[in-house]
């Protein structure tokens, strides 16, 4: 492969990535949303501190990305507020009948692993707050699967 052909490849991927981040973090917000409506008849308050810090989280996380200077502190303060949505989602999901328990447990160890990995990176321990950020992952898709599960078959009912 020449490397104009592989310069104008990467150049078509990094539009491709910049579409699908902000199409993921739409479909992030809309999950927050249809969680918040699902929990507010129970939790009124804490589903909509959950839907406002997650929500917070993804403009934090965009902006951050636009920023020349002071990304790693936006950053940090995104994984917090990320990790006190999940943390309330795992609080709603585990008091709820409806929600399986091994989903508010994914959501726990999420926003466990948010918490930590924005405390480190506030606290200027880059390395921890990375590898916190990668502990996220498999609870997130662990996450991410059984949403779309329940969801599915919550909507099916």
């Amino acid at each position: 492969m020449s490397n104009k052909i592989l310069f104008r490849l990467a150049g078509w991927l990094a539009i491709v990535f910049i579409a699908l981040s902000i199409l993921g973090g739409v479909c992030l917000a809309v999950i927050f949303y249809a969680l918040y409506v699902f929990h507010r008849l129970r939790a009124a308050t804490l589903g909509l501190v959950m839907l406002a810090c997650g929500i917070v989280s993804l403009i934090f996380e965009n902006a951050a990305f636009m920023m020349k200077s002071g990304a790693e502190t936006m950053l940090s303060v995104r994984f917090v507020l990320l990790g006190i949505a999940f943390l309330l989602l795992g609080y709603l999901g585990y008091g709820n009948d409806q929600t399986p328990r091994w989903l508010a447990v994914s959501a726990y160890l999420v926003g466990v692993a948010g918490l930590a990995a924005g405390g480190a990176g506030l606290l200027g321990q880059a390395s921890i707050a990375l590898n916190a950020s990668y502990l996220m992952f498999i609870p997130f898709l662990v996450w991410l699967v059984g949403m779309s599960r329940w969801f599915l078959k919550t909507a099916a009912a």
